[in-house]
């Protein structure tokens, strides 16, 4: 019998999870997939310029595996740039280190960082240094429910939380319980927010319709609404974490209208997305 993979420890996940060469259809190139051990790799060896030894200790892995995997990376990345393929991030046995919580208190943008960083002198929204640890922190030892610390994410299967008081949804314009969801979290006109216990509804227009290409703050967006649980048509990865961080779940729409995925996440059949599986709305050409 087989020896189960052991999980490798990474910081984070990648901004973007998809590189193609430009000008090429995505369906007239061929595919090399990096795994995301791979990527974070790379990271440590290439771009932060650690050891193998030290590397493979941030990993929490042998630096004989580290070589490995390292040695993998290379090849793939090679054959994607030098063959013109299409580079994929996802999959791969991980576990996601142990993440602090900050939050600027001049523009209320929040961001994660590893723990062992230490902290952040200066918002990376506005520059300004009234920051703040933020209460809630993540990671493989820690979290929201018996779903989170589990090892590998690559066989985390999630069930949705079926009692959501508020529930909000990207939506395209306000027609009610009827409104259809919007295919991006970031440039939706605006948000509907359905109490589950008292069915009332309020609708918030974004009021970060206009921001910078991946620097979308939920905050601003949802005009400082709490809510427990978001229903999007696609969300980029770093709108996911931030949400994420605050402890709020974000769900993959199944249907057209607010009611429809509302009943399908009541009856546990809408997918939670994760950094790992976001940015479906960017590959559909949501126009954010």
């Amino acid at each position: 019998m087989a020896r189960p993979k052991r999980c490798r420890r990474i910081g984070s996940t990648p901004g973007s999870s998809y590189f193609k060469p430009r000008g090429i259809p995505l369906s007239a190139l061929e595919e090399v997939v990096l795994s995301f051990d791979e990527f974070e790799a790379v990271r440590l060896a290439d771009l932060e310029g650690l050891y193998q030894d030290q590397a493979a200790e941030k990993m929490g892995i042998s630096r004989q595996t580290f070589g490995r995997i390292i040695e993998s990376a290379h090849l793939k990345v090679a054959e994607a740039l030098v063959q013109g393929k299409a580079l994929k991030i996802e999959g791969g046995a991980i576990e996601i280190a142990c993440m602090k919580m900050f939050k600027c208190q001049d523009c209320r943008h929040v961001w994660e960082l590893p723990d062992e960083t230490g902290g952040q002198e200066k918002c990376p929204s506005c520059s300004s240094g009234n920051i703040q640890a933020a209460q809630k922190d993540r990671g493989h030892q820690s979290g929201h429910g018996t779903d989170r610390g589990r090892c590998c994410r690559e066989k985390h299967q999630t069930e949705p939380r079926r009692n959501h008081m508020k529930v909000g949804f990207a939506v395209e314009a306000n027609e009610g319980i009827e409104s259809k969801v919007y295919n991006h979290f970031g440039s939706a006109p605006l948000f509907i927010i359905v109490d589950a216990a008292t069915k009332e509804i309020t609708t918030v227009n974004n009021k970060d319709l206009h921001h910078v290409h991946g620097a979308c703050n939920p905050i601003k967006a949802l005009d400082g609404q709490s809510v427990d649980g978001m229903v999007v048509g696609g969300i980029g990865a770093g709108a996911l974490s931030k949400l994420n961080a605050m402890g709020i779940k974000v769900y993959g729409s199944a249907a057209a209208t607010v009611k429809e995925n509302l009943s399908l996440l009541n009856a546990s059949k809408l997918q939670e997305l994760f950094p790992i599986n976001a940015c479906r709305g960017h590959e559909g050409g949501c126009g954010h």
